[in-house]
């Protein structure tokens, strides 16, 4: 049976006491011989021998016997359907899953009923059948409020949770994990259950690489957490990319000693060789380390991480490229048929609502539409630029030295990476949009208005975010045509700046303060194209809103900073860039980091249109505590147009 079943038997066999809400649900098995209650338990551990199927036909014989037996009659359909769970034989499981659930609600068994309508969610879900776990994980959500079981809302959030990360959408996985500490009544009370979710938001966390809130939440769950929730693994990997080694040789050792119980998890073998790959990449044994990054899923990645740490950085990009391209590959096999099962969803979901609702989902699904035709023109662009540079570099092969074809060689090796990352680019917010336009569709009751208006806000700033990449492609076909014109008016300076800051003033991460310095006064102004300038600097603002998590960004304009010229500068207390690459990130394609978003072509379009303006874009390398960008302008402005 797949790691899911395990995980959400784990949450029934957790909640299975008083939580979540204070009705008191009668346990058949209480009045129960303790000879035949412990045989039940038995056979529950061990469903996937033969043996349980004749206990399951002597618990429907014993049903037969006396009314008072009668509810025997689902514990041995749940037997069977379990069994058929542990074959995946599909007509058997649902055939018995069905029967089960049929029977739980005769004999008024309201949590072994939900917890057969999280197994048909499991099971799908092991099958790969996403889009039918989430239709199933819809009806538990709706079942729990039509039959007044708050519970059930428990295993629904839980369940979304499960199905979303296994879709690697790990924030709206975080998201259902969420509402699913909501569900529990008296958290004090129930630490352990808790602690169980706390360790699943934090193994999310890990997956988006976000160190610091894995740590916290899985440093929550430690006290209450059980071996078998990889609890160690997630502190000391976290710690490791924090820079905590003591920490991780600490936590990776209590990991692996095998007293602690934690080979009972199904993601043992994985953490554990992952464990060990860093653990001996730390003390320069780099072929043990290589070794146990073989047994991994994502060795690859593994790789790119070891040799990183032993400093071939030639090596680990290597690695890292053949990584990414090797999900590239796994999930672009998949993307058509998502689609497809995302447009048959809408139109099945079309059909259930009331007029109101219906023109709402319309809306959502011509909204998808729009960004799907959006996506396909996007990549057809995307290949005839591709085209266009492999022509040109054809017609200057014979003239080309042995340097240039290097060089050639490198830029469309950058290229490549771009139409890969430009394809991760459009499905992320696809994917976003999907999922909220899913939660909007769901029924009265399920979301409140707030959160109706808060995924809508997320469908907007998603579709916003595609529309960006859109503008930076044809900004970059309109500079090689030679379309790109300037447009020369007298503008006042500071207007432009709280223009931009207005732009990006709902970009900025939470915790972070956006302000605006100038010496210069409102009255002062400067010949130039505003609509360019302005697009400079919203593209400095926006990149700043994107790498920095505290402190603060301001934008500045002085026109004594640098005599002769005014002085525009964006500043912030972010991630920074290494003074190195001061120059290369002006480069077409060029990304410091590509699993940030972006297409890497921002700041070589503001170069573009500083150099047509007659102005230098240039980032200020004694600044030392984030990044600063800075556009210089003559005070009368001589433009190339």
């Amino acid at each position: 049976m797949g790691l899911r079943h395990v995980i959400l038997s784990m949450i029934l066999a957790v909640s299975a006491g008083s939580m979540l809400n204070a009705q008191t649900e009668v346990h058949f098995w209480d009045s129960q011989p303790k000879q035949l209650t412990d045989r039940y338990d038995l056979a529950a551990d061990y469903y996937d021998q033969d043996w349980v199927l004749v206990f399951a036909d002597s618990l429907d014989m014993l049903s037969d016997q006396e009314k008072s037996n009668e509810p025997m009659k689902y514990y041995a359909e749940a037997l069977r359907c379990y069994n058929a769970y542990s074959r995946m034989d599909s007509a058997d499981f649902f055939h018995h899953n069905t029967e089960a659930q049929n029977l739980a609600l005769k004999y008024s068994l309201m949590a072994e009923y939900f917890s057969q309508l999280l197994n048909v969610i499991s099971f799908q879900i092991d099958k790969g059948e996403f889009h039918k776990a989430q239709n199933s994980a819809n009806f538990l959500l709706q079942e729990s409020l039509d039959r007044d079981y708050p519970k059930g809302l428990y295993y629904g959030y839980c369940s979304l949770g499960l199905l979303y990360s296994e879709r690697d959408n790990h924030d709206m996985a975080i998201k259902a994990f969420m509402k699913a500490i909501d569900r529990i009544d008296n958290a004090d009370s129930n630490k352990p259950v808790l602690a169980q979710i706390q360790s699943l938001i934090a193994i999310e966390y890990l997956n988006l690489k976000e160190y610091g809130k894995a740590l916290k939440y899985a440093e929550a769950a430690k006290p209450y957490s059980t071996p078998d929730e990889d609890v160690d693994a997630v502190i000391a990997i976290a710690s490791f990319h924090l820079g905590d080694h003591e920490t991780f040789r600490k936590f990776t050792e209590s990991y692996l000693d095998e007293s602690n119980g934690n080979m009972a998890s199904v993601s043992f073998e994985q953490y554990s060789n992952y464990l060990m790959a860093l653990k001996y990449a730390l003390t320069g044994d780099f072929t043990k380390a290589y070794s146990h990054a073989d047994n991994l899923d994502n060795r690859l990645g593994a790789y790119s991480e070891i040799a990183g740490i032993g400093k071939d950085w030639q090596k680990a990009f290597q690695y890292a490229v053949m990584a990414s391209d090797s999900i590239i590959n796994i999930k672009n096999g998949l993307l058509k048929e998502e689609i497809e099962q995302v447009e048959s969803e809408i139109q099945d979901i079309r059909t259930i609502y009331d007029a109101k609702e219906h023109l709402l989902k319309v809306r959502y699904l011509h909204t998808i539409l729009a960004v799907i035709l959006i996506a396909i023109l996007l990549l057809v662009i995307l290949h005839t630029i591709k085209d266009k540079k492999i022509i040109k570099l054809k017609d200057k092969e014979i003239e080309m030295t042995r340097q240039a074809k290097e060089q050639a060689e490198k830029s469309e090796q950058i290229k490549t990476l771009f139409v890969q990352d430009m394809s991760h680019e459009i499905r992320t917010p696809l994917n976003a949009i999907v999922g909220f336009s899913q939660l909007l569709g769901l029924p009265d009751g399920f979301i409140t208005d707030q959160e109706k208006a808060e995924y809508a806000s997320y469908i907007n700033s998603n579709s916003e975010y595609l529309m960006m990449l859109i503008d930076d492609i044809l900004d970059m076909s309109d500079i090689d045509k030679g379309n790109y014109r300037i447009t020369i008016d007298r503008v006042c300076c500071n207007e432009i700046c709280r223009s931009a800051i207005k732009t990006v003033e709902h970009k900025v991460p939470q915790g972070v303060e956006l302000r605006f310095r100038t010496d210069i006064d409102d009255a002062v102004t400067i010949t130039t194209d505003s609509g360019r300038v302005r697009q400079i600097l919203v593209n400095y603002l926006t990149n700043a809103c994107k790498n920095t998590s505290e402190g603060y960004i301001e934008l500045s304009c002085s026109a004594t900073e640098n005599p002769g010229k005014f002085t525009f500068a964006v500043t912030d207390t972010g991630v920074g860039i290494p003074e190195e690459k001061a120059e290369e990130i002006f480069d077409r394609f060029r990304k410091l980091d590509r699993f940030k978003q972006g297409t890497g072509l921002g700041l070589n379009i503001c170069k573009t249109i500083a150099d047509k303006l007659g102005a230098v874009v240039t980032l200020d390398t004694s600044y030392k505590n984030g990044a600063r960008f800075l556009l210089m302008m003559d005070k009368e402005q001589k433009t190339d147009n």
